[in-house]
């Protein structure tokens, strides 16, 4: 699921693999993928779509964010290949994960 946001109708009529392979063969090299359902909420990120994404496109650097519950949730994108993520509710809710968060460089 999903849809792309863009300025660009032919881009956000695209589903969101499709837009990368779009993205891919443009030579774009870096991405941010960012769950607007999911900021805020707490729920996780969707993995199943992380999963898919890195597998089709490994060489695509990918920066998440939507939903990041904490430390464990990190580690887990660490291993999923996510070169970064966007975190804010997280920090704002006094997690205490900063220290954490620096260990994983």
């Amino acid at each position: 699921g999903g849809h792309i946001l863009s300025r660009c109708p032919e881009l956000a009529a695209l589903e969101p693999l499709a837009a990368l392979e779009q993205l891919q063969a443009s030579g774009w090299q870096e991405i941010i993928l960012l769950d607007l359902e999911r900021v805020g909420s707490g729920r996780g990120v969707d993995r199943e779509l992380v999963g898919k994404i890195r597998a089709k496109f490994p060489r695509i650097s990918m920066i998440l964010g939507g939903g990041i519950t904490g430390m464990e949730e990190l580690l887990a994108l660490k291993k999923l290949g996510v070169s970064g993520t966007l975190m804010a509710t997280a920090l704002h809710q006094g997690k205490r994960i900063m220290e954490q968060v620096r260990l994983l460089r």
